[in-house]
């Protein structure tokens, strides 16, 4: 085996080269990795306010005065407030009153347990400061054919909650002469309550 040796020269050379490495792993560490995280972190709260200032600009519309696109804001919250209540009463309170204007009978109207979601129907929700949870609710009804109907229909496309009707079950009334049917829904609302801090 042979003895290597090292010179003078080779070990001044050893130690500049371990000093410059050093210096670049501190500088990696401390300097760079901290400045580019927080670099992104930046370039995504950038992005989240060109949304927002857009979203708005979308709203004032082009030549829309200040007041005006501020009310339309308003009234944009206004309706989703209305979509996504905070109190599941409000819910069951409309599908009553929808019932009760087409002259649909109602055994039963049941919510079921709530539940928090972060999204309907694989899209995302994100309403800002808002916990958003999923209601269940049973209803079983008799009325007739035509006036289910027009109930779903109501539910489907005009009524003022956000509503997802998940099961329908229509059955004969135990009256053999009654033109009317026993119907069972499961639907879905949606309801959106402040977040807690």
């Amino acid at each position: 085996m042979q003895n290597i040796e090292i010179t003078k020269r080779q070990k001044k050379i050893f130690m500049f080269v371990g000093i410059v490495a050093l210096t670049f792993a501190v500088f990696i560490i401390f300097i760079y990795l901290p400045t580019k995280r927080h670099l992104v972190q930046l370039k995504d709260e950038y992005f989240v306010l060109q949304n927002e200032i857009n979203e708005f600009n979308k709203s004032i519309g082009e030549g829309k005065p200040l007041e005006q696109a501020i009310l339309s804001l308003r009234n944009r919250l206004e309706t989703l407030d209305k979509k996504f209540p905070e109190k599941e009463e409000i819910v069951l309170r409309e599908l009553s009153a929808l019932a009760e204007n087409l002259s649909i009978e109602i055994s039963s109207i049941r919510p079921e347990k709530k539940k928090e979601i972060k999204e309907i129907e694989n899209t995302p929700i994100d309403i800002k400061g808002c916990i958003v949870q999923e209601m269940p609710i049973s209803m079983n009804l008799r009325t007739s054919y035509k006036t289910l109907g027009e109930f779903l229909k109501v539910l489907k496309e005009a009524f003022p909650v956000f509503i997802k009707i998940d099961n329908v079950r229509i059955t004969k009334t135990a009256d053999k002469n009654s033109p009317l049917l026993d119907v069972s829904l499961s639907l879905n609302t949606y309801l959106a309550s402040p977040q807690k801090e």
